[in-house]
């Protein structure tokens, strides 16, 4: 029997997804993300071994398994969707942890079980249908469910698409490879989807050649990416966590820019800062923004706390000073920058310069 290029396609895909498999569940260190990882692949490789089987010689001598992929279908869409919320954001949703996401497999494969009993010719003219690419009508049950299997697929792809859409800015998606990578997997799995529902409609040459080939594309495809790319995930990841912060921001309606310049002209002209009684309250005050604004500006954008951004310019001024006034004591040097006692003076030197005044008057005066 003549085989066609889609049987090497899948051939090839469902090698690789095995052999994947494999090395994922043998590797060292294992844990639940490469037990699920190399679940997914199982079934990637168990589903394209489908075709294979349709298009060997294999087949009219034992026709029983026939459509044994479709269940599987129903089960791509959980499985996906733990493995991208997994792998990037470190965790699974409540409503994916929901045993319920399996109640359609379970009925797919009652339905197929019941598939299984259909008379051989029947099934051997829909192969012949199949393999010449035409429409056969003669097994609607075939058709829906397939499209409610694809139909399933996509709507896990949709959410979780839709659920990553509504995290990141569109400057984040432009500027962060990483990012735009998630969406070209999700995207092929997406095209894969719709092979699928070709099919259901009738169109089999084409649904089986987008289908066939975007799901045996997606996983040398991620392979290569995770090779040249190793750190994909984790910076997928990383942005997430930088999204949601960003989400849950005080600073959204906020330039930051004049935020910025507002503070630099407080502190480096007005000095603000040698006055004992400054806090964050009365600065954010001034600076007519709320104290949870101004407090994330400084964490975020300073990457400094209130405390120690105030402590930055007041040590700066008293090197300034301890310069100048080599006769002057600490004590005066502490006052005069902004402190209310030697002892917090000296803390919070020690802390900035990693040394006393004292001592980095001795290395800074001059010869």
């Amino acid at each position: 029997m003549e085989k066609n290029l889609l049987y090497y396609i899948s051939f090839f895909g469902c090698f690789l997804a095995l052999l994947f498999s494999i090395g994922y569940k043998i590797s060292p260190n294992q844990n639940s993300k490469k037990n699920l990882v190399s679940f997914a692949l199982l079934l990637v490789g168990i589903f394209l071994f489908h075709n294979v089987y349709l298009f060997s010689d294999f087949f009219p001598k034992i026709p029983y398994f026939y459509l044994y992929h479709l269940p599987i279908l129903f089960l791509f869409g959980p499985i996906l969707s733990r493995v991208i919320y997994l792998f990037l954001e470190g965790e699974i949703p409540h409503w994916l942890r929901n045993k319920w996401n399996l109640v359609p497999f379970a009925l797919s494969f009652l339905f197929t079980v019941y598939g299984f009993f259909d008379p051989i010719t029947e099934k051997w003219e829909t192969i012949q249908s199949i393999r010449a690419g035409t429409y056969l009508k003669t097994l609607p049950r075939i058709e829906i469910l397939s499209f409610l299997g694809c139909s399933h697929l996509l709507f896990y792809i949709l959410r979780s698409f839709l659920h990553f859409v509504r995290i990141f800015r569109f400057e984040k998606l432009v500027s962060t490879p990483s990012v735009r990578f998630l969406f070209l997997i999700l995207g092929m799995a997406s095209f894969g989807t719709l092979g699928g529902l070709l099919i259901s409609f009738g169109e089999i040459r084409i649904g089986l050649s987008i289908g066939i080939f975007f799901l045996s594309a997606i996983v040398p495809t991620i392979y290569l990416i995770q090779m040249s790319y190793p750190s994909l995930f984790e910076e997928v990841k990383f942005a997430i966590q930088e999204e949601k912060k960003y989400l849950n921001s005080q600073l959204k309606n906020i330039n930051t820019s004049d935020l910025k310049e507002h503070l630099l002209h407080l502190f480096g002209n007005q000095k603000v800062f040698l006055e004992e009684d400054l806090n964050l309250s009365n600065l954010a005050e001034r600076m007519q923004i709320s104290s949870h604004q101004l407090s994330e500006y400084l964490n975020t954008q300073e990457g400094k706390s209130f405390p120690n951004f105030l402590n930055y310019y007041r040590i700066e001024h008293a090197c300034d000073l301890l310069q100048k006034n080599p006769y002057w004591p600490t004590i005066r040097i502490a006052y005069e920058s902004g402190f209310q006692s030697k002892s917090s003076f000296h803390e919070a030197f020690r802390k900035e310069k990693g040394i006393t005044p004292t001592e980095f008057r001795k290395k800074n005066s001059p010869l």
